[in-house]
């Protein structure tokens, strides 16, 4: 009975002991139930709190359901950290906590490489929280250390008590159990902080990229613009300012912007302005049908009744499946630039047509000056050659210096109005420098010789015979260059040195003359300077010479220069490039015979000029030089007489009526034979002179001509005429009958309006008698004997 007795009180203990455990296990559980609840409701208000701050305070609070204590604080040390002692306050409850100087030594280095849970009691004198801050003292009497760990960086969770012992093993049990909750917390806090800022530094990011773009749209006054997959526009940026027709302060984008949108950019398109159907509107539209890319297209655009040129730019683009979504793109106001460029394009083409204005009306008036200074220096040149006492020499002799003194001043101001004005092209044709250098030479030395000084020409062994470049232009400045050298030379003389460096050629021209003060070089190239007045006053001239050869020189693609030593004379040197032909010169310059085969002709020549006055001039001075010569008025009077009788060399005016003297160049030399043909004119300019190559003429001649200067030309010009001579044998040449005949009589034409004929002896006639009453009304009766006697002759 005792022994049933006894095993009934341990059965009914046992229950008692096992309905404990099940009361105590649903209190685990509730408990555990309730902790997790806890700690959901934890983490959603760690996601929902507000900043930093909030997210610790609401882990604090949870973690006082688990230990206590009163204050804590969390310190990081990162692993990246050069610096292996400082650490940071990341989070402190209280400022005596915050402020603490906190060192990765003593307990906290052994938590953390431990990774383990530290309990301190009255930890004041412990390494890391030694502290003469008798409050900090106060709040850690009693201390747990908690170290969490993640991959770049280690925390210490330090809670604190005032009161010592409060912080114990079961503290420490409690918190172990809950370790996990805490590190994922705390890495929830960090993280989220983390990204708070990556997404507050992209915001800003973003924010101020935004305010750039839009103040590049302001300042580039520029459209952003999309369609959608029919072309029409969907969206359209038009602020104020970015359409040049709005004021930035008049608000009235929204017409602007209805204007553009639901429409295609070819219903923008001002049709009075631009052909929709023409070539580059049929190239976009092809480029638009195409998905291609639109670059920089000018349009003119009509909003409204208000136009625009535009510059229109865009791509295509597409949706996720690659199907066509329509265009984007920008178009940037160019109208004020579109007006500006139209401004210049008119100012250009009035700026054009004034140089065109101004280089007629030089060579007009060059025509008009020349032409009468030709009958003067010519009448002058006769004169010369006739029986003269000696007081009407002398007055012969200043009124022909006068007169080349006018002639010498014409030509500067004429060449400086032209290089001045842009109206001077160069030749680049081959010729004889050689020849040339001699010409010059050649014309110059009766000067020379009057002021009984010499003048010798140098030409260096390796220097070539054939050239590209201008002659004409060549042989003005060496003209200039050597007048000038004589005209200042009392005693001595002048050499003329010509040398070749690789691909340059070297000229300079030495006098013994006074020489020039050093401080007078400088300015010796500007125009109308010269050295002082005297020298205008005695010598004449407009200082013009020497700043006409800088800047053909300089055109040239050359430099000159002068060496000058008072009292020894001077040097004036220029150097251009030179470029020699591959093959041997063909043309005029190539056929002269050597001066020692030089053999006296009687050339038929054919005089084409409309002054009647230089038509006795010129003949005279041909006849006396052994020549017989037909008269012609105009081209047209010229053609009519080659037909009748083919002339040894043609004399051609350029500018006459009826026909000028191209046009009759270019039918004699197309239809009747290749005669030689010079012109002869007194304009001059390089347009000219590259006409009149360009229809076959052989030479120019430059009005005024002298007896002197035509002897030079036909001296020359001897195996040029021989050579087209022998070319009109061999090809058989003969009057052509077959062209259409002009009546000779000098009636009129059947329509009325033209009178062509041959220049009759009456003419002639009367030509010399108008001469005889200038000649009888200055020199005299015995020199009017004379020149009737030239006349008859």
């Amino acid at each position: 009975m005792n022994s049933i007795e006894q095993r009934v009180t341990k059965l009914e203990a046992e229950l008692r002991q096992a309905r404990l455990e099940v009361e105590l296990a649903r209190d685990r559980e509730m408990k555990l139930i309730d902790n997790r609840k806890n700690i959901f409701n934890v983490f959603y208000e760690l996601f929902t709190a507000n900043g930093q701050e909030q997210q610790f305070a609401t882990l604090i609070a949870a973690l006082h359901n688990i230990i206590t204590f009163e204050e804590v604080v969390l310190i990081s040390h990162s692993m990246e950290s050069d610096d292996s002692s400082n650490m940071e306050v990341v989070y402190a409850s209280h400022p005596a906590l915050k402020n603490h100087p906190w060192k990765m030594e003593g307990v906290l280095n052994i938590a953390l490489k431990t990774q383990d849970i530290i309990i301190l009691s009255n930890p004041g004198v412990a390494a890391g929280f030694e502290s003469n801050d008798p409050e900090f003292l106060s709040h850690v009497r009693s201390v747990m250390v908690i170290p969490i760990i993640f991959e770049y960086q280690q925390l210490l969770f330090v809670c604190t008590h005032h009161v010592p012992l409060r912080l114990d093993m079961r503290s420490r049990v409690d918190v172990k159990n809950y370790l996990p909750f805490i590190e994922q917390s705390i890495a929830c806090i960090s993280y989220r902080s983390l990204l708070e800022t990556i997404v507050t530094e992209h915001t800003n990011e973003m924010v101020d990229y935004h305010s750039k773009l839009q103040s590049f749209r302001n300042l580039s006054h520029e459209v952003f613009w999309q369609t959608d997959a029919s072309y029409r526009l969907v969206q359209v940026s038009v602020e104020a300012g970015n359409i040049h027709f709005l004021d930035s302060n008049d608000k009235r984008n929204l017409p602007i912007y209805e204007s553009f949108i639901g429409k295609t950019i070819y219903d923008l398109i001002d049709g009075s302005l631009v052909n929709k159907h023409s070539q580059p509107m049929v190239d976009l539209a092809k480029i638009v049908k195409d998905h291609g890319f639109i670059a920089n297209v000018e349009l003119p655009f009509n909003l409204n009744g208000r136009k625009l040129w535009v510059v229109l730019s865009g791509e295509p683009y597409y949706g996720h499946q690659g199907d066509f979504q329509g265009y984007r793109g920008i178009i940037k106001d160019i109208s004020r630039e579109h007006q500006e460029r139209q401004d210049f394009e008119n100012a250009k083409l009035e700026a054009e047509q004034a140089d065109r204005s101004k280089t007629e009306y030089l060579a007009v008036m060059s025509h008009e000056i020349k032409t009468p200074l030709q009958a003067i220096l010519g009448m002058i040149d006769l004169l010369e050659q006739t029986e003269l006492n000696e007081v009407q020499t002398s007055y012969i002799k200043h009124v022909h210096q006068s007169a080349s003194l006018l002639q010498t001043i014409l030509h500067d101001v004429l060449d400086l109005s032209r290089i001045t004005s842009k109206a001077m092209t160069l030749e680049n044709v081959s010729f004889d420098i050689k020849f040339a250098l001699n010409s010059t030479i050649i014309q110059m030395r009766d000067k020379a010789l009057e002021k009984k000084i010499s003048l010798k020409l140098n030409i260096a062994d390796n220097f070539p015979t054939l050239i590209y470049g201008d002659q004409h232009r060549l042989s003005q400045i060496l003209f200039n260059l050597i007048n000038n050298a004589i005209k200042f030379t009392s005693e001595g003389g002048v050499t003329v040195n010509a040398e070749r460096f690789e691909n340059r050629l070297k000229f300079s021209i030495t006098d013994t003359g006074p020489g020039i003060e050093p401080e007078n070089l400088g300015n010796l190239f500007q125009p109308f300077v010269q050295v002082d007045s005297s020298i205008s006053r005695k010598y004449g001239g407009t200082g013009l010479g020497l700043s006409i050869c800088k800047r053909l020189v300089e055109h040239m693609g050359g430099k000159i220069g002068i060496r000058s030593e008072k009292g020894k004379g001077s040097t004036f040197w220029f150097e251009i490039p030179c470029k020699v032909p591959s093959s041997p010169l063909i043309g005029a310059n190539s056929v002269r015979r050597d001066k020692t085969e030089h053999r006296e002709h009687n050339y038929r020549i054919l005089l084409v000029e409309d002054s009647q006055i230089n038509q006795f001039v010129i003949k005279t001075m041909l006849e006396k030089l052994g020549h017989k010569v037909t008269l012609a008025n105009n081209g047209l009077e010229s053609i009519e007489a080659i037909k009748k009788e083919l002339p040894d060399l043609v004399l051609m005016d350029i500018r006459m009526p009826v026909m000028d003297g191209i046009e009759a160049t270019r039918q004699i030399l197309g239809t009747i034979a290749p005669l030689p043909i010079v012109a002869l004119t007194a304009n001059n300019s390089d347009e000219e002179r590259i006409e009149c190559r360009k229809v076959g003429m052989v030479s120019i001649a430059s009005k005024p001509v002298t007896t002197q200067t035509l002897k030079v030309l036909l001296d020359d010009l001897e195996g040029v005429i021989e050579e087209y001579g022998q070319k009109i044998k061999e090809g058989n040449y003969k009057l052509m009958a077959n062209l259409p005949d002009s009546k000779t009589d000098g009636s009129d034409e059947d329509n009325g309006n033209t009178k062509v004929g041959t220049v009759s002896s009456e003419n002639t006639k009367s030509n010399a008698s108008l001469i005889d009453a200038l000649i009888k009304n200055k020199l005299g009766a015995d020199r009017n004997n004379r020149t009737s006697r030239n006349q008859r002759t």
